[in-house]
């Protein structure tokens, strides 16, 4: 009797579970039925409503309505906090918004400025209100960027210097950079520490005198560029990943530091056993002193 039953509550949950299953594929089936009709709805709404002319080729109005919107102030300013406000934003979201709009306002830098030093003005009293050390603020700017304000800032400095470092301080300090290069090359420079005989740093000066001789890195030691007598075999410019074709040169134990082109020098091309032959180009190449 027990186990006629436990057959018969079986069977009627098997039922019940079947009548459910058939009850939620009808459903579904309806469901989909009328997903379907809807969406052939739709379409001929939306061919409907569509006036045949190209979305590119005619005239926008996108860009009028944006710029308006990017010169007002209260919205410019709203539309970023409400940005760093999503978890969402992350840290290279704000760095391309803030590239964005830099590049959108740079023909109106002092509109742009007046921005800046509001956002710099909440970010500063947001900095006060959680209580952080004063020096952080600044610390973080070149170590991430934690809002649109860094990122604005650092592109506002390099929007403003780059006519002055291009016209006025940019010779003197590539000039200042090999009259330090070729002072630390004079010596023995480690490769693992970076310590220099002739450095100008005091934590990295090397202070005992050691027993040296020059090393060719593995990178460079290939079969077109190696250390031969006075002069050093170069690979093909691109090799060294410089501009202007530029390349290092040392002759009979002077180190220096020249950037040349190609029709300044005398260029050999060496095809194995062939004859050599003077022309122009980016070939390997080593430089020829008279």
């Amino acid at each position: 009797i027990a186990y006629k039953r436990k057959t018969r509550d079986a069977d009627r949950t098997l039922k019940r579970l079947q009548l459910q299953m058939d009850n939620l594929e009808s459903r579904v089936a309806l469901e989909c039925k009328e997903a379907f009709a809807e969406l052939q709805t739709d379409i001929q709404e939306l061919t409907n409503d569509m006036d045949g002319e190209h979305p590119v080729l005619k005239e926008l109005d996108v860009r009028t309505t944006a710029g308006s919107l990017l010169n007002n102030k209260m919205f410019l300013l709203s539309f970023i906090h409400t940005l760093e406000a999503q978890r969402s934003f992350s840290m290279r979201d704000r760095g391309n918004v803030a590239s964005l709009l830099m590049a959108a306002l740079q023909g109106r830098m002092e509109y742009a400025t007046v921005v800046l030093k509001q956002l710099l003005a909440d970010l500063i009293e947001k900095n006060l209100e959680n209580r952080n050390h004063p020096k952080l603020l600044l610390r973080r700017f070149a170590l991430a960027t934690e809002s649109v304000a860094e990122k604005m800032l650092t592109n506002w400095f390099t929007f403003l210097l780059h006519r002055f470092l291009k016209e006025c301080a940019g010779e003197p300090l590539f000039m200042l950079y090999c009259a330090i290069k070729q002072q630390m090359e004079k010596g023995p420079i480690d490769a693992i520490t970076g310590e220099a005989r002739y450095s100008l740093s005091e934590d990295k000066l090397i202070r005992q005198q050691i027993d040296y001789k020059q090393l060719v890195k593995v990178l460079d030691e290939d079969v077109t560029t190696k250390i031969e007598s006075d002069w050093k075999r170069l690979n093909t410019l691109a090799h060294y990943q410089v501009r202007n074709r530029a390349h290092h040169n040392r002759v009979r134990g002077l180190y220096w530091y020249m950037l040349c082109r190609v029709k300044e020098n005398r260029v050999q091309i060496r095809p194995g056993s062939c004859s050599e032959n003077l022309v122009g180009g980016n070939w390997p190449v080593k430089r020829v002193v008279n």
